[in-house]
C-alpha cells in the first residue's frame, strides 16, 4: 500500500506505513493517562505514541521522530472519527485527502480531519505518519484522565434560592434531600447517531426482553442524527415510548445553529416527533461550547448531556454529579471547555445529565466512557471481554453502595450488531454485555431509563416506595385498535402505508409523504413531492399526538380526553422564528416511491466539505487496493472506471462495508456495480416494547424489504 500512496503522490517515499497499522479496526485503540505531563496512546498493533509537555507546548512522538505539536493540551477525549463509525479505513483516507490538499496536515484542539475548520492550533509535522496518528484519535467519547477539578469548577450555587422542580444545584448527593437507601439505582441506556434497522437490532438484543421492577419494559434514548436515518424506524421508537434526542443533522461536532434546529425540524416533519417530546441534545464527538449550551437553551432544549463525570463517585473530589440545572454554571468538563464554570454559563432551568464514566483497576487513569467493550483495559494490548465485565461490575458497585449516582451504558448500536453485513462484534462481546445488564438487574431496586425519564425523577424525586405509581416510569401503549390502518409508528397499523423516498444517496422510509430533496441543514422541511395523481401526505399537526394521526387521510382518530395533545412552538425557524410542528408545504413532483427493495446505507455521519469527495475517491481506492492482503475480501467491487484512473490495478474486494459507504463519492463521475447479497430473513426490528415473550428478536420468514440493499448500476454525477 505503501508503494501505491506514493504513486499518488499521497505520501513522501519515506514513509513507513505497514499494513497492519493500516487495517486495524477502531476497537484496538486505547490511551491513558499516566501524568500531567506525560501521556502515552497505544495503537492497536502495539506501537505508542508519546506526548511530551515541553514549556506551554506538548508534543506527539513515535520513537524519537516528532509528530504533531500542540499549542494547548492535547484533547484528553479522543474523538476525531471523521466518517463517524466506520471501518477504520475511512480515516486513513480523510488523513491522506487532507494531505493532499494542504501537504501541510493541520488540525486543532477538537480533533478534526476536515480543512474547513477555521481554529487550527496544532501541526502535523510528519505527513508520512499521519495515518498511525489517525489511530490515536479515533475513539468517538473517549477521554484519558480527568476533565474536571472541583478548582477548575469554582462552583457555588445557593440552596436556599435553588429549588426542586426548575432549580438544582450540583451534587454528588441525591436531590431532594432523599437518604441513598431510599434512591434507585437508574442505568442510563442511550444510543448515538443514525437509526437504521441495524442499530434497532443491537438495542434490542440487550433490551427487548427486560422488565423493570414496576413490570413495564426499559425504554431508552436514542440521540438522532438525520443523514443515513430511516425515519419510518424513528417514529416507531418513539410511538413505543423511548426517547428520541437531537444529535445534529449531519454530525458534527461544535455544531452551528441551523444543525441543531435543523434536527428539529426535520424529525418533526419527516418522523412525526412533536417539537415539544425533542427535549434533550447530545454534541457528536462530545465537542461542544459555551455557545452550544446558550443555544440549546435559547431555542427550548431541557437538557445536554455531553460532559463527563470523569472521577469515580468515591473520589473526595467526585466530578460525579447528579443532574443539574445551570442557574449556577456548569460544574463538569471545567478543564476541557473554554469559558465555562466558575458560575458560568448561567441557564436557569437547563440542565446537564453528565455521562458516568467506567474506571478499570487503573482508577482515575483507566477511565471508559463510551462502548467499553471496544476498549482494552489495565492498560492491556488486546480487549478482554473478562476484564471489562469486571470493571464495569466494580463501577457499578461503587454507584449502588455510594450516592447511587446514575450508572451509564452510552452505545455507538452499529458498533454491536450483528445484523449489519460485515459485522465484526463477537458473540463473546454480546453475552458479556447481557451478562452485566442481567446482574445490574439482580440487585434490588435497578431500573434501566432513558435520559429523560432519569431527568424526570431527578426534578421530582420519589423514594423507592413510590416508584411503582410514579407517571414517567410506568408502560406506555397507545390505545389505537390493532385492525385500524393508519401510518403511525406502530407495526401492525402501518403495514403497507409506508411511503420509500428512493433517493441515490441515502433513501428511507417516512409515513409523512417523501420531500423533493433529503434534509439538509440549508433546508430541513423540503417541500413534499408526489406521484402523478397521488395525494401527499399530511405532516403531523400542533394538536394530535403521532400514534393518533392519520398522514393518509389528514385525521386525527384520537377521541377523548386522555389521548388529547398540543404541541408547543419553538424558535428554530429562520431568524429565530417561532415555528410549531405540521408546517408542510406541497408540490407535484414525480420522486416519491412506494416500491419495495431498498438500499439502506451503512450508519453514516458527516457529509464532506465541498472539495473533498473528489479527493476521497483516489484516496478510497488507494486504501482499497492497496489493503487486499490484509483486508479479507467480500462483497464490494470497485470498479473498473476507478482502478483505470489510478493505473493498471488490479479489481479488489473489501471487507469494511464500503458498499454502504459509496454514497459519499457522489461529487465523482463513478460507477459503482454489485451489492451485498445477504438479504435478511426476518422483519424489520420491532420497538422492544412490542417484542413478545421469546428470547428471540420478533422474526417471521417474510423478507423485508427495507432491509434489502440495493444493487447500483448507474453512474453518479457531479454534486
Amino acid at each position: 500500500m505503501a508503494r501505491l500512496l506514493h504513486r499518488l503522490n499521497l505520501v513522501p517515499a519515506a514513509a513507513t506505513i505497514t499494513m497492519g497499522d493500516v487495517c486495524r479496526p477502531l476497537k484496538e485503540v486505547v490511551s491513558k493517562s499516566l501524568s500531567n505531563s506525560v501521556r502515552l496512546y497505544r495503537v492497536g498493533n502495539g506501537t505508542t505514541i508519546k506526548w511530551k509537555l515541553s514549556g506551554s507546548l506538548w508534543q506527539a512522538h513515535l520513537d524519537n521522530t516528532l509528530l504533531a505539536t500542540f499549542s494547548s493540551k492535547p484533547p484528553r477525549k479522543l474523538v476525531l472519527e471523521p466518517i463517524a463509525h466506520r471501518w477504520f479505513d475511512h480515516i486513513v483516507v480523510g488523513v491522506l485527502v487532507l494531505m493532499r490538499e494542504t501537504n501541510k496536515a493541520e488540525l486543532d484542539d477538537t480533533s478534526s480531519f476536515f480543512p474547513s475548520n477555521s481554529n487550527r492550533n496544532s501541526t502535523y509535522h510528519n505527513p508520512s505518519l499521519l495515518p498511525l496518528l489517525g489511530l490515536v484519535f479515533a475513539q468517538d467519547g473517549s477521554i484519558s484522565g480527568p476533565t474536571s477539578s472541583s478548582q477548575a469548577a469554582g462552583y457555588s450555587c445557593d440552596t436556599t434560592k435553588c429549588k426542586l422542580p426548575s432549580c438544582n444545584c450540583a451534587s454528588p448527593n441525591p436531590p431532594g434531600g432523599l437518604n441513598a437507601s431510599d434512591v434507585p439505582q437508574f442505568l442510563v441506556f442511550t444510543a448515538d447517531d443514525a437509526v437504521q434497522s441495524y442499530t434497532l437490532d443491537a438495542v434490542n438484543q440487550f433490551l427487548a426482553q427486560r422488565k423493570n421492577p414496576n413490570g413495564c419494559q426499559p425504554k431508552m434514548t436514542y440521540y438522532t442524527s438525520i443523514n443515513y436515518t430511516n425515519y419510518t424506524l424513528v417514529t416507531d421508537w418513539f410511538v413505543a415510548g423511548n426517547e428520541i434526542a437531537d444529535h445534529t443533522m449531519t454530525h458534527v461536532g461544535t455544531p452551528p445553529a441551523d444543525e441543531v434546529n435543523g434536527n428539529l425540524i426535520a424529525l418533526n416533519a419527516l418522523a412525526g416527533i412533536p417539537l415539544q417530546s425533542i427535549i434533550g441534545f447530545r454534541a457528536p464527538f462530545l465537542n461542544y461550547t459555551v455557545d452550544t449550551l446558550k443555544l440549546l437553551a435559547s431555542v427550548g432544549f431541557t437538557y445536554d448531556s455531553s460532559a463527563t463525570a470523569s472521577l469515580p463517585v468515591t473520589d473526595p473530589n467526585t466530578d460525579a454529579n447528579w443532574p443539574y440545572s445551570l442557574d449556577y454554571g456548569m460544574a463538569n468538563d471545567c478543564l476541557e471547555v473554554e469559558n465555562i464554570c466558575k458560575g458560568e454559563p448561567k441557564l436557569p432551568g437547563f440542565w446537564e445529565v453528565p455521562m458516568y464514566a467506567m474506571f478499570d483497576d487503573l482508577g482515575v487513569n483507566g477511565p471508559h466512557l463510551m462502548d467499553p467493550w471496544l476498549d482494552m483495559a489495565n492498560g492491556a494490548n488486546v480487549v478482554n471481554d473478562t476484564a471489562t465485565l469486571e470493571y464495569m461490575k466494580n463501577t457499578f458497585t461503587a454507584h449502588y453502595t455510594g450516592n447511587r449516582q446514575p450508572f451509564g451504558l452510552y452505545t455507538h448500536p452499529i458498533h454491536v450488531s450483528r445484523t449489519v453485513p460485515g459485522a465484526t462484534v463477537t458473540n463473546s462481546t454480546i453475552n458479556m454485555i447481557n451478562s452485566f445488564i442481567d446482574w445490574a438487574q439482580e440487585q434490588p431496586n435497578v431500573w434501566i431509563v432513558s435520559s429523560e425519564q432519569l431527568l424526570a425523577w431527578v426534578q421530582n424525586p420519589v423514594p423507592i416506595s413510590q416508584l411503582d405509581s410514579f407517571e414517567p416510569l410506568k408502560c406506555s401503549t397507545p390505545a389505537v385498535d390493532p385492525s385500524t390502518k393508519i401510518c403511525n409508528g406502530i407495526p401492525q397499523n402501518e403495514a403497507g402505508l409506508i411511503d420509500h423516498c428512493a433517493f441515490s444517496d441515502f433513501p428511507f422510509y417516512t409515513c409523512y409523504g417523501c420531500p423533493v430533496e433529503p434534509a439538509s441543514p440549508s433546508n430541513p422541511n423540503p417541500p413534499q413531492s408526489t406521484e402523478s395523481g397521488q395525494q401527499a401526505r399530511f405532516r403531523l399537526p400542533s394538536n394530535c399526538s403521532t400514534p393518533f394521526w392519520d398522514p393518509v387521510k389528514g385525521e386525527c382518530i384520537c377521541n377523548s380526553s386522555s389521548c388529547a395533545f398540543q404541541d408547543i412552538s419553538r424558535p428554530i425557524g429562520p431568524n429565530g422564528a417561532n415555528l410549531t410542528g405540521g408546517n408542510d408545504t406541497t408540490y407535484s413532483s414525480a420522486t416519491a416511491s412506494t416500491s419495495a427493495n431498498p438500499y439502506v446505507p451503512f450508519n453514516g455521519a458527516l457529509q464532506l466539505p465541498s472539495g473533498v469527495a473528489p479527493a476521497l475517491v483516489v484516496g478510497l481506492a488507494g486504501a482499497l487496493l492497496g489493503a487486499g492482503a490484509a483486508c479479507p475480501p467480500s462483497n464490494v467491487l470497485v470498479d473498473p472506471e476507478i482502478a483505470s484512473s489510478l493505473g493498471s490495478l488490479p479489481l479488489m474486494k473489501a471487507n469494511h462495508g464500503w458498499s454502504r459507504d459509496m454514497d459519499l463519492l457522489q461529487a465523482f463521475p463513478i460507477q459503482l456495480t454489485g451489492g451485498l447479497s445477504n438479504a435478511h430473513s426476518c422483519t424489520r426490528p420491532m420497538p422492544h416494547i412490542w417484542a413478545s415473550g421469546s428470547q428471540k428478536s420478533p422474526c417471521t420468514s417474510q423478507v423485508d424489504q427495507r432491509r434489502l440493499p440495493k444493487l447500483h448500476n448507474q453512474h453518479r454525477t457531479s454534486g
